[in-house]
């Protein structure tokens, strides 16, 4: 195997990191997106519809999309902000740092809590988003690469090669 084909980076996560990759996991599927946008059609149909009734006011119903428009942002961003809040508070020392390869074999890490290795076939999906990459083990389970662990971009473009190259599951790479 050569030394080119292997990259090596160090990975210590922040809470930003996580909240990052759990807004990635809620997006991640067809089905996911599609059941959240159809609900947000049908509350912003009701509120339409609540507008369009005899002796309803322009304000309550300005007000009704604007609290759908705070749900929305919410369940989008905040739920993603305290979940990994609340597992970076209750687990500190999970964040690393731990030193993450990959090469032809797979990937392996090593980090203060031990050492682990695992085929590229160990991962259902690879995704890529623009702070990250996420590979997947489990559909709801990410081991999380931040992009900004890397020397540089010369690096990740080494990063997507190798999982190019190696990976043969599906794979959603930006470039």
């Amino acid at each position: 195997m050569a030394e080119t084909e292997i990259v090596s980076v160090i990975v210590t996560l922040t809470r930003d990191d996580y909240a990052a990759a759990l807004r990635a996991l809620a997006q991640s599927g067809p089905r996911q997106r599609t059941l959240f946008w159809a609900s947000m059609v049908i509350l912003g149909y009701f509120c339409y519809t609540w507008l369009r009734l005899p002796g309803r006011s322009f304000w309550g119903g300005s007000m009704g999309l604007a609290f759908l428009s705070l749900f929305i942002l919410f369940m989008t961003y905040g739920v993603p902000f305290f979940a990994a809040r609340s597992f970076v508070t209750k687990n500190p020392d999970k964040l690393g740092p731990a030193k993450h390869l990959i090469g032809p074999d797979g990937t392996s890490n090593e980090s203060s809590h031990g050492e682990s290795k695992a085929k590229w076939t160990a991962y259902s999906r690879i995704k890529e988003t623009p702070r990250l990459f996420l590979l997947y083990t489990q559909s709801n389970f990410a081991l999380i690469v931040p992009k900004r662990c890397f020397d540089g971009p010369a690096e990740v473009e080494r990063y997507r090669k190798v999982l190019r190259t190696y990976y043969k599951g599906r794979l959603e790479l930006l470039a």
